[in-house]
């Protein structure tokens, strides 16, 4: 009787550690699945983030003419460029530009800085090698401004305090109007740059911490939706 408790003893025993080891096995092997997977995860990330992807073609006929609404009068209908026509426009250079701040916010000697700057020409399709570089370039494209003003009344009053105490104008923290650029598109000539994406579709946020609390500056530009 003492004989088989003792072997009972030692089954029971040997059940329990094989079943640890069975555990820790199944474990090991759950964790080096987990530790695989994110490996292949990553790889695929990184894959993605540098392959070049597809850039589709903007101005294609049949697709643009399915934009139209036939008007009741087919004699007034609008006639859209052609894609031929579209792809001989010369592609507009997008320059290097540089923050507008409030007088009271503007680095000592800013403008002269900026007389001294060389132009530089910031998008380059050829160099555009990964979605990442696409995405990077499109938020250059989205801040680039498409006119570009040398003097005037709006050159002249916007490097003053009472243009912008007078139309409220929003700034950051760090005192940068978002809305337009200081452009050099010429050595020794710094112009203001407007019409850019970014200045119907950026907004400065302001944080309240309750509905009656005056609103601080939260000094973050985020892109407002169309």
């Amino acid at each position: 009787m003492g004989i088989t408790a003792h072997k009972l003893k030692g089954s029971k025993r040997r059940l329990t550690s094989l079943a640890l080891t069975t555990l820790c096995l199944s474990l090991f092997l759950t964790v080096l699945g987990l530790i695989a997977s994110g490996f292949s995860q990553k790889r695929e990330t990184r894959q993605l983030s540098t392959r070049r992807p597809a850039i589709p073609k903007t101005w294609d006929d049949d697709a643009m003419s399915s934009l139209l609404l036939p008007l009741a009068d087919a004699r007034v209908s609008q006639k859209l460029i052609s894609s031929s026509y579209y792809y001989r426009i010369p592609v507009r250079p997008v320059y290097k530009s540089y923050e507008v701040y409030r007088p009271d916010h503007e680095p000592r000697g800013y403008m002269d800085q900026l007389k001294r700057k060389a132009p530089q020409v910031i998008f380059d399709a050829s160099k555009l090698n990964s979605e990442a570089d696409w995405t990077k370039a499109g938020e250059m494209v989205f801040d680039a401004p498409i006119e570009f003003i040398g003097d005037g009344t709006l050159y002249s009053e916007i490097r003053g305090m009472n243009w912008f105490v007078k139309n409220e104008v929003p700034v950051t923290n760090e005192g940068v109007m978002p809305f337009m650029r200081w452009v050099v598109r010429e050595k020794g000539k710094v112009e203001l740059g407007i019409l850019s994406c970014a200045q119907c579709h950026t907004r400065v946020m302001r944080l309240c911490e309750n509905w009656e609390a005056q609103c601080r500056e939260y000094a973050k530009i985020v892109v407002a939706a169309p």
